[in-house]
This record gives C-alpha cells, structure tokens and sequence, in this order.
C-alpha cells in the first residue's frame, strides 16, 4: 500500500469512527505521513524498530541494578 493509499483509507476510517489511533515502525522516510495524520485529526504514534536478533540474546542482571524490580543492563 502506498502513503497516499494509506491516506485514503485513513480519510474513510475518520469517517466511520469517532477517533482513529494508528502506528507505525519508524524508517528511513522521516515523519511526514506522522505529520499528516495529525493534521487529519488521526492519534498517531511512531515506534522504534525491533532488532529480533538482539532482543533473542540474554541481558544479564546485576544486583545494583535494583529499582523497583530487576533492569537488565
């Protein structure tokens, strides 16, 4: 699908509903299609990308890192 297909589609779903809330994995394109989502009226949020190959690997846990629960360093 492409931005503008996206916005189209976007455009119709205001239409249907009382609120549209919507997000998307950040990438090498900047925030436009963010941008314009809020000027539509549309609650947008932009997440981070997730490397799986890091996230699989085992984080170690020290003591010191205490605070309310267990941080993994």
């Amino acid at each position: 699908m492409s931005p503008e297909q996206f916005l189209k589609f976007a455009t119709r779903q205001l239409l249907l509903a009382q609120e549209v809330h919507c997000c998307y994995e950040a990438g090498p394109f900047g925030y436009s299609l963010h941008r314009r989502l809020l000027e539509m009226g549309i609650q947008n949020v932009v997440v981070r990308p997730q490397n799986w190959a890091e996230a699989s690997k085992p984080t170690k846990l020290m003591p010191w890192h205490w605070c309310n629960g267990w941080i993994a360093t």
